[in-house]
């Protein structure tokens, strides 16, 4: 959706889908699919996480779905390369992490929610990665900006990611059998979450040109 805001897609609208507004709207859908999640799971014919994941995907591809119809209804030439670079880095660094920790004797540096959290953070990277190096962005926050002025490397901000994201996940692996078992996954997701949207966002916007 921050994307669409970006591409002046929801007019009137955009107002809900800006900081902090957006993070209301997420909350409000978010308590309604856990709440019908709750409700189908005591008829028996469904469950919290099947619902929260399909409400989500819902509103994840009707987005881009709206995105690539405005791209095709006004004649936007669509940089089709963009999402299958941003999307084949991270997914091959990822395969590499994967292999790369089979040599290492911590369990858990190859769970499933590590391995999710890993992806998110490295499509945000690639897709900051493909805008600087071929596109002529340059990089958003304030502590990777100063890295890529100071080194003048385009890929300074795909480094940086991953070894800190490599850092961390060391660190949730290694210390999830002594951590509570809730937070342990609620750490882990949220690593994943501040990556994956912004992957999303960037291979989007520039997708369509923005």
């Amino acid at each position: 959706m921050r994307a669409l805001e970006d591409l002046g897609l929801l007019g009137d609208y955009a107002v809900w889908f800006i900081t902090p507004s957006i993070y209301i709207v997420v909350t409000a859908v978010t308590i309604l699919a856990l709440g019908v999640g709750a409700l189908l799971r005591d008829q028996n014919i469904g469950s919290i996480p099947l619902t929260v994941g399909l409400v989500g995907s819902v509103w994840a591809v009707g987005a881009v779905w709206w995105a690539v119809w405005h791209g095709l209804s006004t004649s936007t030439p669509l940089r089709l390369w963009v999402p299958v670079a941003t999307t084949g880095i991270a997914l091959g660094v990822t395969a590499l992490y994967y292999w790369g920790a089979s040599f290492v004797n911590i369990t858990h540096l190859r769970h499933p929610l590590i391995l999710l959290a890993v992806f998110g953070q490295l499509w945000d990277a690639a897709q900051n990665l493909i805008g600087v190096t071929f596109l002529g962005y340059s990089p958003k926050l304030v502590v990777t900006n100063l890295v890529y002025q100071a080194t003048g490397f385009s890929g300074s901000t795909f480094v940086l990611k991953l070894v800190v994201t490599v850092g961390i996940v060391w660190y949730l692996a290694d210390a999830k059998e002594e951590m509570n078992h809730t937070w342990w996954w609620l750490m882990t997701f949220f690593i994943g979450a501040i990556g994956l949207p912004m992957g999303v966002r960037g291979s989007l916007r520039m997708l369509l040109g923005a």
